[in-house]
């Protein structure tokens, strides 16, 4: 999905060793995918008997001053693989200059045919038979000229780079629609190859489906040399691959509008419902004058305003209770004989506090999953066992809070913080070994743990050793979630970078880390790492509990099942018969 990034370290180490391996540490440090150079021989680069022109004796001089010779391009892209773990690139000119490297294709991972060499077909049938990527760069070409050759190139591993060879482009001469144009002519993976004068016009070639970014990285803008002026410094590159990261997610949904998880919660909390001003006995037509319009909103809304003054009330109202559609019109509950499917597959309910006595009663379901806010996870009626059902079985999730501004952190280093984390975690615990006690049954407790410690190694190794040690065998399991992309924190989304990846899941199988694996987490990853369902399926075994869920695309978290694409309704099928408690967690 994201947009991959690659750093043309070019000429710009200026014929340096040093300064080709410190543009190669900050290519990486900026997020980018990939590096490339270019190779020019620099006794066969000009026919010296005719290169009188004006601009000979630049070019000239520049080739030689920034000369590196094979060797050490050889041991650079060695450097460059090994220690950071980057694919590398180089640029030829002539399918002479492929020959002073032994190997060609031992040592890089893909190849770019310039601008100026776009019709050299010795040259690209030389660099196809590597069978590696190879990017072709359309400057300098006519129309003509393009639709000529692009017949003869293989869509499986060519992209096309739109390009305007201009040292520097002004965005006046960008022509960044001709993307859209190529998409249509090529029908294959296509790329930009940015020389702007500013960096920022990126930004509007990452909006248009480009698959590929290439951008000259350079120490110093104002450094002596050509390439310097149109290339970006390490800080600029930082912030192009994070653009070229995110803005592929921003620009999806181009259908009907959904709204996100984050906005039902703003939506509850921010908006009114009718609450009822005095006590209404059922057979009341009711009015307008009997309700105010109050926060939160969890009962009828502004696009149910027919209910009022033409429906009767087929039940009594409290004084300050909520209007709702139950109020008026009799809930018909169709159970299709789905009882012993609940039993057989452990299918669990979320609960409230306040609520879980009610859900008991009126729905047959005996797995219940305790989510509880900050105030009742420290209130004195948490632990008092007659609020709880020694014929039910519970799990418990903890509160992502601990109070109106901070997320639970049991590893910070403000004191506060900790201390009210590992209170809150705690009192879970003791809440934990008293059900236990009730049902003789393990109860799990599932934790958001999503703050980030350094690394994401360190982070997995610090929460994994903590819900170890605070576990007890048949009693209670403390452990991590699988998380979304991005969390709905206090009203807004928050992005996330743990426990949430393919790399996470490799460490977490590494350091035999149990979690609950949240499905609508699972899909909203895949819209990032398409394989992640298949590295969970792998991993299947460190899963000891499960939530629910469907979801669409990054941030439609919570949705219906039905709404499953292929690879969700494989991946769904094989955790509803894994033997554990599945907490249902359809938003609302």
């Amino acid at each position: 999905m994201k947009v991959k990034v690659i750093s043309e370290i070019g000429i710009n180490h200026n014929g340096q060793f040093e300064e080709a391996k410190k543009l190669i540490k900050e290519s990486f440090l900026s997020g980018c995918n990939g590096i490339k150079f270019q190779y020019r021989n620099k006794i066969r680069a000009y026919y010296s008997k005719n290169a009188n022109e004006i601009g000979d004796d630049l070019l000239k001089s520049e080739i030689n001053r920034c000369y590196i010779k094979p060797s050490e391009l050889i041991e650079l892209s060695l450097f460059a693989k090994e220690e950071f773990g980057l694919k590398v690139g180089i640029s030829f000119f002539t399918e002479e200059d492929i020959d002073d490297f032994k190997n060609v294709d031992d040592y890089f991972d893909f190849f770019k045919v310039p601008s100026v060499e776009f019709a050299n077909r010795d040259l690209i049938k030389r660099l196809q038979k590597t069978e590696k990527l190879l990017f072709i760069s359309l400057g300098c070409q006519k129309e003509e000229v393009i639709k000529k050759h692009i017949s003869n190139f293989d869509k499986e591993n060519t992209i096309l780079m739109h390009c305007v060879s201009n040292y520097p482009v002004e965005i006046y001469n960008s022509k960044l629609g001709y993307i859209a144009h190529l998409k249509n002519i090529w029908g294959g993976k296509i790329g930009y190859s940015s020389h702007d004068k500013d960096w920022r016009l990126c930004i509007s070639a990452l909006t248009l489906g480009i698959d590929y970014l290439e951008r000259h990285i350079t120490s110093n803008k104002n450094a002596f040399g050509l390439d310097h002026s149109t290339s970006s410094t390490p800080e600029e590159f930082k912030d192009l691959c994070y653009f070229a990261r995110e803005i592929p997610l921003a620009v999806i949904g181009k259908n009907e509008r959904n709204i996100n998880a984050g906005e039902l919660i703003n939506m509850q909390n921010l908006g009114r419902s009718p609450y009822l001003k005095n006590s209404l006995p059922a057979g009341k037509i009711i009015s307008k004058n009997d309700f105010a319009w109050r926060s939160p909103q969890v009962g009828l809304d502004y696009n149910n305003l027919d209910y009022f003054g033409n429906k009767k009330l087929i039940k009594p109202i409290e004084k300050g209770e909520v209007l709702c559609k139950h109020h008026f019109q009799h809930a018909e509950i169709k159970y299709k004989n789905i009882n012993n499917w609940i039993i057989d597959k452990k299918i669990s309910l979320p609960v409230r506090l306040h609520d879980c006595k009610k859900i008991e009663k009126a729905v047959g379901v005996k797995y219940h999953e305790l989510h509880l806010s900050y105030s009742e996870s420290l209130s004195n009626d948490l632990l008092n066992s007659k609020n709880y059902n020694n014929e039910f079985k519970y799990s418990i999730h903890l509160p992502d809070y601990i109070d109106s501004n901070t997320i639970i952190d049991p590893f910070s280093e403000d004191v506060y913080v900790r201390e009210k984390s590992l209170k809150i975690i705690d009192n879970c615990i003791k809440l934990a070994k008293i059900l236990n006690t009730k049902t003789n049954n393990e109860i799990p407790i599932v934790g958001s743990f999503s703050n980030f410690y350094k690394t994401k190694e360190n982070t997995i190794k610090k929460v994994n050793n903590f819900c170890k040690e605070k576990s007890i065998q048949k009693i209670l399991r403390l452990m991590p979630q699988f998380l979304p992309p991005i969390a709905w924190y206090f009203g807004g989304s928050y992005k996330l970078n743990i426990f949430n990846s393919m790399e996470d899941i490799k460490i977490m199988n590494s350091v035999n880390c149990d979690y609950c694996l949240d499905i609508s987490h699972a899909f909203m990853c895949a819209t990032k790492e398409k394989d992640i369902l298949n590295q969970l399926s792998k991993n299947i075994n460190l899963v000891k509990h499960i939530h629910i869920a469907g979801a669409s695309g990054i941030d439609g978290e919570g949705e219906s099942l039905k709404k499953m694409d292929k690879d969700q309704a494989k991946f769904f099928k094989e955790i509803i018969n894994l033997p554990l408690i599945k907490v249902i967690e359809v938003w609302q």
